[in-house]
């Protein structure tokens, strides 16, 4: 079963559709990912409805190159954003076992600074409507924000995302005045 999700994925998708941002996500109610294995031994938590936190959800997978390529990318990301004044929080979705995560990043040169989850039987992945590897949700008040490759429009989607959430707590502020 091992890389199953991954094999299916590719060979569903075109090569046309690998950069495209799906616009039709935007606004959808994010999918539950509750339940999944975290690779600290925890299950996985429901996200929050808190429109204080954004959360952005990665599908990775340890055999992708453009996954494995990406880490020290979504590690700075996971850096900068991942404060008490931006309030992002990542996880890391693999379709494969976390022993299989384990022996990667212990022999790999990329570290994964951001909580890792396995979804082994492709239930999240499935609801995600995930065609490719590296996929990223950015959610925000539990609808997707932005879903795309997780390159350097993911990092554009997380500032966004942020400064969607300050204009929110503006607007709140002035109607509280009002």
């Amino acid at each position: 079963m091992q890389g199953t999700l991954g094999v299916y994925i590719w060979a569903k998708m075109g090569t046309s559709t690998l950069f495209k941002s799906n616009e039709s996500e935007k606004g959808m109610n994010a999918p539950d990912i509750k339940g999944l294995e975290m690779l600290d031994g925890s299950i996985m938590s429901s996200l929050k409805d808190d429109s204080e936190v954004i959360y952005v959800v990665v599908f990775w997978a340890t055999w992708c190159s453009r996954s494995r390529a990406n880490l020290p990318t979504l590690n700075s990301y996971f850096k900068r954003y991942h404060n008490k004044a931006d309030n992002v929080d990542f996880v890391g979705i693999t379709a494969e076992p976390l022993s299989t995560v384990r022996a990667f990043l212990s022999r790999n040169v990329h570290r994964m600074n951001f909580p890792c989850a396995s979804d082994l039987t492709g239930r999240v992945a499935k609801s995600y409507d995930v065609t490719s590897t590296p996929k990223a949700y950015v959610i925000l008040d539990q609808k997707i924000q932005w879903s795309g490759i997780a390159d350097t429009s993911l990092e554009l989607a997380i500032k966004s995302a942020v400064y969607a959430r300050k204009m929110k707590r503006v607007d709140k502020s002035k109607e509280k005045l009002s």
